[in-house]
């Protein structure tokens, strides 16, 4: 689908995703500078989570998690799949196997590698473009740092129209 990559190197965004309220489903508008008239898309190559302490140590009982995502609209009332706005989830949440004295040291950094996927990435429209975050059954709003690593692409005017296509901006 691309014509002509815009970047030779990797562009980073990074911002704090916090919820408003305990348990209140978030959305943080996401601004690259780009508009829809301008036939560019962004192909996201990694996304990193910084957890935090603050928010993993929120997680307390089971059934308490913490999801994150990448969405193209603030209307769903949660971060899933299901919906096609989501372009990308993930989730923390407490599983206990046995006695909670069988604790781990968790890891606070996730790193999710799309290069992998056919063109080196995910194809989205950059605008618009929302980070969302959402805590269950925690006692206090979590935040995580969602840090994105993407290359700006020029698109012909077919490509561009299905590339909104493909993400329901007309459907």
């Amino acid at each position: 689908m691309p014509v002509t990559g815009v970047d030779q190197y990797a562009n980073m965004y990074q911002t704090i995703l916090t919820e408003s309220a305990v348990t209140t489903l978030t959305y943080e508008e996401i601004n690259l500078g780009l508009t829809l008239f301008q036939k560019r898309a962004i192909l996201v190559s990694r996304i990193v989570i910084d957890w935090g302490f603050g928010t993993i140590g929120l997680l307390a009982a089971t059934g308490d998690g913490v999801s994150v995502g990448l969405t193209q609209s603030n209307r769903p009332t949660s971060i899933t799949l299901r919906d096609t706005s989501t372009i990308w989830k993930a989730e923390k949440a407490v599983v206990e196997y046995g006695t909670s004295a069988n604790a781990l040291i968790e890891n606070m950094l996730d790193v999710y590698d799309l290069s992998d996927i056919p063109g080196g990435g995910e194809f989205i429209v950059p605008t618009p473009l929302y980070g969302a975050i959402q805590g269950i059954g925690i006692a206090a709003a979590a935040s995580v740092v969602m840090r994105m690593y993407f290359t700006v692409v020029e698109l012909k005017p077919e490509q561009y129209i299905e590339l909104l296509e493909a993400r329901h901006f007309f459907g």
